[in-house]
């Protein structure tokens, strides 16, 4: 260990706990201990380590980077490994200088032990914070006229920011600028210099906290690196009129936070939320920031994508459909246009555009498009559709477009393959019913364009108990068939129940269920919707009895049932039916009805495929 200790950067903890970084300095530590440590955001479920660092005289805790994390969960990171830092910085945290590691190199280890006998840099500053404060004499009150002086060029000051935030600026020299990438939850006071490649629409928001407006914008600086920004309320009246695409903009302080990636489809794992303490300066334009930063996927390579998963594309234009409109599930109507991207590894995939979007384009077969975001359906192979984050770009003026010039003026777009399947659903109104699996449900796009009715033989594995597991329906006749039940959700007002379809008025409204329950056959497993008369005949028990041993407290009796309906086999009627939510197309299936096995019958069945077979 003692011929090791040669290997460390003398003084490197007391030069990073000071910020006295070098430029170009990578100094070696030893990592003397390592600990996964808890967190408590919902939506990102990626570990994080903290770590203890040593260069043999002090020691400094340190958090690391989650990209990162690889090297501990490979093994190649561990206790007592000496390694050099590449990329780092040293930030204040509830009066401690936490280590942010963001980048390092493993040399070598694990030793059989700690170099040297490192002390904690904490006490050190501590104690010479104390002798500081001994020695610095007690000032002077000042004399109030002089406080009122030094309060006075305020207002001017307010005023010259104001100004700042709608005049370029040429000058950065008094801020200490930040990579995008570097940002992350531990730093209070950070300055970004970035370009808006995207800024959002206004919305309104509103629910049982509140309501509001919210935008959003995303920024790539001069590095590559992205990041999303996202203003809320009074925040988001004062700086949507300053924001403007493609401008460069110096940006400071605000909250970061994980990012949710079910919204955000940049890279970064972690996104701001610009407050009352954020500052935003216009600068001049800087040739170094790019426009916009694309991660582009091959096409072909598209098979192993996940579904909902968000990438960047560029291709050509081989088909253009016709605009079509659709009713989704909230009533509501949409207009899409489908059309079909190619490169030039042979493959192509289809490309839904929505709303104003789908209405503007008009390039015809040939043009080649650079796409931002995309978001991934795995339904009926692969395809792809744009949501309201997404971005287009026509003919871009970027190597990758040129490439797929000289491909297609070469060989005129030639596919060999199409991710996308060409299936066209029945609609089993007439006669036996297709039968059809789980699996097929995906690879065949059933539901899509239309309604398909199919039958299938399969499993109940659960009935998660929620809150919404009913409905309040309206116990009335439907006015326009008065021999069916209305059964519309009816509204609660001065103690009676209305209905806005009949417009009858109730003591008491009828309770229906609306069920999930996930259901599995030989190829996969599907989460299917159960309303009230087939959920009655699964449960055994109409949903007023469940309500009163919830309202009762009897949560064990809930479960219970639940738990007793599970793992039932019957022979399924089904609906796969496609529904638009927020630009994204997915299938939902709901089960029409179920009948219990007759098992000669399906037996005959099974020896008479059987005997197809083998003929």
């Amino acid at each position: 260990l003692i011929s090791m200790a040669q290997q460390l950067t003398t003084g490197a903890i007391k030069a990073i706990e000071s910020n006295s970084k070098t430029e170009g300095s990578y100094p070696v530590v030893q990592v003397i201990a390592i600990k996964k440590i808890q967190t408590k955001n919902k939506q990102n479920n990626q570990d994080r380590f903290r770590l203890v660092v040593s260069d043999g005289e002090y020691y400094q805790q340190a958090m690391l980077g989650i990209q990162q994390n690889e090297l501990i969960n490979s093994g190649t990171l561990q206790s007592n490994c000496i390694v050099r830092l590449k990329e780092y910085l040293c930030n204040p945290i509830q009066g401690k200088s936490i280590l942010i590691i963001l980048s390092l190199e493993v040399i070598e280890g694990p030793l059989d032990g700690v170099i040297g006998n490192p002390q904690n840099i904490e006490q050190l500053s501590q104690t010479k914070s104390a002798v500081q404060a001994q020695a610095k004499p007690q000032p002077n009150n000042p004399p109030q006229n002089n406080q009122q002086q030094k309060l006075q060029p305020k207002p001017q000051q307010t005023m010259q920011q104001r100004n700042t935030m709608n005049t370029p600026s040429n000058s950065t020299q008094s801020k200490n600028i930040f990579p995008i990438h570097s940002l992350n939850p531990y730093q209070k006071k950070w300055t970004i210099k970035a370009r808006v490649t995207r800024k959002g629409e206004m919305k309104t928001w509103k629910n049982k906290n509140g309501e509001g407006q919210l935008f959003s914008v995303d920024f790539v600086d001069s590095q590559g690196g992205e990041i999303r920004a996202t203003c809320f309320k009074d925040t988001a009246k004062k700086f949507f009129p300053i924001f403007e695409e493609n401008k460069v903009y110096l940006v400071s302080h605000g909250q970061i936070k994980f990012a949710d990636q079910r919204f955000n489809p940049l890279s970064h794992e972690y996104e701001i939320t610009l407050d009352n303490s954020s500052t935003v300066e216009l600068c001049s334009d800087d040739n170094a920031i790019p426009t916009v930063q694309y991660n582009f996927e091959r096409i072909a390579n598209l098979t192993n994508a996940e579904g909902n998963s968000v990438i960047d594309l560029i291709g050509v234009v081989s088909q253009v459909g016709e605009i079509a409109n659709i009713t989704s599930k909230s009533g509501n109507e949409l207009t899409k246009r489908d059309i079909f991207v190619a490169d030039d590894t042979g493959a192509s995939i289809k490309l839904t555009l929505w709303s104003d979007k789908a209405v503007s384009f008009s390039s015809p077969p040939g043009t080649i498009i650079a796409i931002k975001g995309a978001r991934v359906s795995d339904y009926g192979g692969k395809s792809l559709s744009l949501v309201s984050s997404s971005k287009l770009e026509e003919n871009p003026d970027l190597p990758e477009a040129h490439r797929l010039r000289g491909w297609f003026d070469e060989t005129g777009g030639v596919i060999y393959q199409v991710l996308t399947q060409d299936f066209v659903p029945g609609s089993g109104t007439s006669g036996p019913l297709p039968k059809k699996t789980f699996g097929q449900l995906k690879t065949e796009n059933l539901g899509v364009g239309q309604p398909f009715k199919f039958s299938n033989r399969a499993t109940v594995l659960s009935i998660p108990d929620k809150d919404t597991f009913c409905y309040p329906a309206c116990p009335g006749k439907d006015p326009k068939d008065p021999t069916r039940n209305c059964n519309k959700k009816v509204n609660e007002m001065n103690g009676q129940w209305v209905c806005d379809k009949c417009d009858g008025t109730f003591p008491q409204p009828k309770l229906r269920y609306i069920l999930s329950a996930c259901c599995s056959d030989a190829t996969g497993h599907t989460w299917l919707t159960l309303f009230d008369d087939v959920a009655q005949q699964i449960l055994g028990q109409p949903a007023e009895v469940i309500a009163a041993w919830k309202e009762e407290g009897n949560d064990e009796a809930v479960t219970q049932l639940y738990k007793s309906a599970t793992f039932q086999t019957f022979n399924m009627k089904l609906v796969a039916k496609e529904e638009i939510y927020e630009g994204d197309s997915r299938i939902k299936c709901s089960l029409q009805s179920v009948t219990p096995i007759n098992f000669v019958e399906e037996s005959r069945n099974l020896i008479a495929a059987i005997q197809e077979l083998t003929v």
